[in-house]
């Protein structure tokens, strides 16, 4: 294996590793939230983490994106974006603590909101001028220390969560969590820069904030757009002060992006060598988007099949019977988890392959339908109408990356449906056959029958992981159609 390879294989064990770690943590944090604050305490914290994640982008604008491309190309540029880059984000820290504000004094919130929110803000500042450190450690492919950074923020806040609920601390004391988490992460990324790299400072260099504007801007938009509809609808929800609704949307929620972890470190792995053979070999390229494509599916069908039938147990399960009004709301969010799954090979193929242009697109106008459809769905049928937003929004992206990708590499999408469809089918005949048994067992016998039906049908083979294994480790496999 190259030294390339290897750095690219450690940094994607290390980022796999972290989102894992930090995704585990969070759920769980997140069920003892839940249960702790009730549906509408718990509407009004994830009201304050979304609408603050909303106006994020004013501080960040896209800034590491660019440090990160130009530092990895020329080292010695390292200090003076760093030092602009800091100086700026300071700066822009006012504006979005100003805009957030202005929002909500004039969306008439009450001040136990107003406290929540600067304190959610003050992690936001945080974590985004910890990001101009991690731009640096991305240039140099030394991504371990990013990974730690983030480990720390998300240990430091599991442990405070878990002291201050024994101790029975107020709503405002979790978001006071979440400000000292960020300040715990700031403090180690800056002791260990200043250790491992360089001095740094603040600079005001004017000409070269306006460059850094006028190359980051492409960046910010994109991030805006991604933004827009992930947290567009729980802001919404918080401005109609649906706090309850607000609450049970936000737990059926983070259920999914739990699961879509596992999606993302799929793609992150699959990323370079997406961006490898679309260099070397577009035959190899189609074995593996095949191979990707089909093993996404496998694993994503099963999960919106499965949620239709588990919706109302799991939510039961997991946060209480407080939270039931969000069953129909993650029924439809698990499809959109499904949606997500088969986007991750289209979103990673268009960007490996130099069309960045046309995924920000795509992500511009699912962002549009979805913010669209949320001011229409949202006062009629509230968090549902959200659901419903989110998914055609993923929907939107999913047809447009797929009919462009095309253009790079045809891939049979369609027949890749039959077999784990009938095995889906077969899973949910069995958990209807056994009837309420405890969730777990239910999932246990879903997931045992689901696979077995694939097995018994072929569906998916040991010979095609080897193959797919290989590919993803870069080891030869000579495919039929390879010229090369």
């Amino acid at each position: 294996m190259s030294s390339l390879a290897r750095i690219i294989f450690k940094n994607t064990i290390w980022l796999s590793l972290a989102e894992l770690v930090n995704g585990i943590l969070m759920f769980f944090l997140t069920i003892w939230l839940a249960r702790y604050l009730g549906a509408s305490d718990y509407g009004k914290l994830g009201f304050a983490l979304s609408l603050v994640t909303l106006f994020s982008v004013t501080i960040d604008f896209g800034f590491g994106t660019l440090a990160i491309r130009e530092v990895a190309r020329d080292k010695s540029l390292a200090n003076k974006y760093l030092d602009n880059i800091l100086s700026l984000r300071v700066l822009l820290s006012f504006i979005f603590l100003g805009l957030i504000m202005a929002l909500v004094f004039l969306g008439g919130k009450d001040l136990t909101i107003v406290y929540l929110i600067m304190l959610t803000g003050a992690q936001v500042i945080f974590l985004n001028l910890i990001q101009s450190f991690v731009a640096i450690f991305r240039a140099h492919n030394q991504m371990q220390y990013e990974v730690i950074g983030k480990l720390i923020f998300s240990a430091t806040v599991f442990i405070l969560g878990f002291l201050f609920i024994a101790q029975k601390f107020s709503l405002l004391s979790f978001g006071l969590m979440y400000a000292l988490a960020g300040l715990v992460a700031l403090g180690y990324t800056v002791i260990l820069f200043r250790k491992r790299y360089f001095r740094f400072s603040f600079k005001f260099e004017t000409n070269f904030w306006k460059y850094l504007f006028r190359e980051s801007w492409p960046f910010a938009l994109s991030t805006v757009f991604i933004s827009v509809y992930y947290y567009m609808d729980s802001v919404m929800l918080g401005f109609m002060d649906e706090d309850i609704q607000l609450g049970w949307y936000n737990a059926a929620y983070k259920i999914v992006l739990f699961i879509l972890i596992f999606a993302n470190v799929i793609g992150v792995v699959l990323f370079p060598q997406i961006s490898r053979l679309y260099k070397e070999s577009l035959p190899r390229l189609k074995e593996l988007l095949s191979r990707s494509l089909k093993l996404m599916i496998t694993l994503a069908l099963p999960l919106g099949f499965g949620g239709l039938f588990l919706a109302e147990p799991i939510i039961r399960y997991i946060f209480g019977v407080e939270f039931l009004g969000g069953t129909l709301a993650f029924r439809i969010l698990c499809w959109t988890a499904v949606v997500v799954f088969l986007s991750v090979v289209f979103g990673n193929g268009l960007q490996a392959s130099d069309r960045q242009r046309t995924y920000l697109t795509a992500v511009g106008l699912g962002a549009l339908v979805n913010f669209i459809l949320n001011l229409i769905l949202i006062p009629a049928y509230s968090l549902n109408g959200a659901a419903v937003a989110t998914l055609a929004a993923e929907l939107t992206v999913l047809i447009f990356i797929y009919i462009k990708f095309q253009k790079v590499v045809r891939l049979p999408f369609i027949s890749y449906f039959g077999k784990p469809l009938i095995a889906s089918l077969g899973m949910l005949l069995v958990l209807w056959l056994v009837g309420s048994w405890p969730v777990l067992l239910l999932v246990i016998i879903g997931s045992a029958a689901y696979i077995a039906i694939l097995v018994l049908i072929r569906g998916i083979t040991r010979e095609e992981f080897r193959l797919f294994r290989d590919l993803v480790l870069k080891k030869t496999v000579n495919s039929p159609n390879d010229k090369l």
